[in-house]
């Protein structure tokens, strides 16, 4: 029989047993079924996998997000001063309407697409933390002593060619926001080409500013686009929407506000001072430190008046480094005072205000900023107020430090003291849905994958 004869009948007939390592047909369908079944397991499994991660990171961000409980203040209806200051989060949210302890002008606030400045601000009610939302040029805040009311410098269009050698814009308002309200009054400054803000501070319930007008817009002489003219003082009262021109004579000009108290501010003067009263500008001349280099030491009062006449002020020594401390009394009429130095007191970095009779002052004590009440007669102190950064991390090298926070005076010198709440640390919020993102993208590439095994 031929080859080819012989091959086809062994292909007609039927094969007894087959060879060992080929499967059954029944075999191959249990085997294709325990594949599909653990296919099908991988793919939920994976799937629930990246619910948890998802579910997981949800949960992290609103647990880290959650205020804290409210002080016993927010049910009393009770101001109260925090002894502890906290690490401010860049994340965290406006502050809800009320009365401000303290704030901190010197922070940023984050954003979807980069950070920009922000005012920080410490509720005087609940003890809470959060942003105080202002426009995107508002320059210089100043909160009132009350803690009610914030002023600050506002960008605009000036009558001629805008002067915009301050930060891109050029500045021609003052607005003040009620932060009780959340409503904000605008206060524009007539000028041709602009102001160039000076200096700003409140006087009781009256907002004092004093600014230059630019010399020439940015299309005008290079050589006169850094001057202008000094403007007459302006004053606003709360409660008012207009301005009240405040004519001074050139030597009485608030060019730099040093201590205010009630209805009236003290004006340093070479080695001398003026003490204007509002609105009846009958000045009194007191002593005066000479050594301006004080001042520029930190960003803290150097003086402070209480209501019985008092005046508290750092007193210089090598050279001008801030340390000592030294008081007397407001003068009548062209007296001078007598200065009497609080003993054993160093390190001194501002005087804040008046405290039940003792000096509130921003001090270094072992390399680290606290806030303490200074008797003036035997220099004892007593600690009202610290920032839980380390010492090294409070001596001005972050923008988080004490010394950069700005307290409403009023809170600081009557509002009882209490323990401090620490605020919420949230994540960035761009974390929450980018992680999503990659979870979801790597959950399609893993199942893509897995599908594609063969059995």
């Amino acid at each position: 029989m031929s080859t080819l004869e012989q091959q086809l009948r062994e292909l007609g007939t039927p094969q007894r047993h087959a060879p060992a390592d080929e499967p059954q047909g029944h075999a191959l369908w249990a085997r294709g079924r325990r594949w599909h079944v653990r296919r099908r397991a991988g793919s939920v499994l994976t799937v629930l996998g990246a619910l948890v991660l998802i579910a997981g990171l949800g949960t992290w961000s609103w647990e880290r997000s959650q205020p804290p409980a409210a002080l016993p203040a927010a049910q009393q209806g009770e101001v109260l001063l925090p002894d502890t200051i906290f690490t401010v989060s860049k994340w965290l949210p406006d502050l809800a309407p009320g009365q401000v302890a303290a704030i901190n002008p010197n922070l940023v606030r984050g954003g979807w697409w980069g950070d920009r400045r922000g005012v920080a601000a410490i509720s005087a009610a609940t003890g809470e933390y959060g942003f105080i939302p202002l426009p995107a040029h508002a320059t210089e805040p100043r909160l009132s002593a009350d803690g009610r009311h914030l002023a600050y410098w506002a960008a605009g269009e000036p009558e001629g060619d805008p002067n915009t050698v301050e930060d891109g814009v050029s500045i021609t308002a003052v607005e003040v926001r009620d932060l009780e309200s959340g409503a904000t009054t605008r206060l524009d400054i007539p000028s041709e080409h602009g102001l160039m803000p000076s200096e700003m501070t409140w006087v009781s319930e009256r907002l004092v500013v004093v600014a230059s007008a630019w010399a020439t817009g940015d299309s005008g002489d290079e050589t006169l686009r850094g001057s202008g003219r000094m403007m007459d003082p302006l004053v606003w009262k709360v409660g008012t929407d207009t301005w009240q021109s405040w004519a001074l004579p050139s030597e009485q000009a608030p060019d730099l506000f040093s201590a205010v108290r009630g209805d009236a501010y003290l004006k340093p003067e070479g080695r001398n001072g003026v003490w204007v009263d509002l609105p009846r500008d009958s000045p009194g001349r007191i002593a005066w430190v000479g050594d301006r280099s004080v001042a520029t030491t930190a960003p803290q009062s150097t003086t402070q008046v209480d209501d019985r006449g008092r005046i508290a002020q750092v007193k210089a020594v090598r050279g001008g480094t801030p340390g000592g401390l030294r008081v007397g009394t407001l003068p009548n009429g062209g007296t001078q005072t007598r200065w009497t130095e609080v003993p054993g007191v160093r390190g001194v970095h501002g005087v804040l205000g008046w405290r039940d009779g003792e000096v509130v002052v921003l001090r270094e004590v072992d390399e680290q900023l606290v806030i303490q009440s200074i008797d003036p007669e035997n220099g004892a102190t007593t600690e009202l107020i610290r920032h839980h950064l380390a010492p090294a991390e409070d001596l001005w090298r972050t923008n988080d430090a004490l010394g950069h926070w700005r307290f409403a005076t009023d809170v600081l010198e009557t509002a009882p003291l209490t323990e401090g709440v620490q605020p919420p640390n949230p994540l960035d919020p761009r974390i929450v849905p980018g992680g999503t993102a990659v979870v979801v993208l790597l959950t399609g590439f893993a199942l893509w994958r897995w599908r594609r095994v063969r059995p």
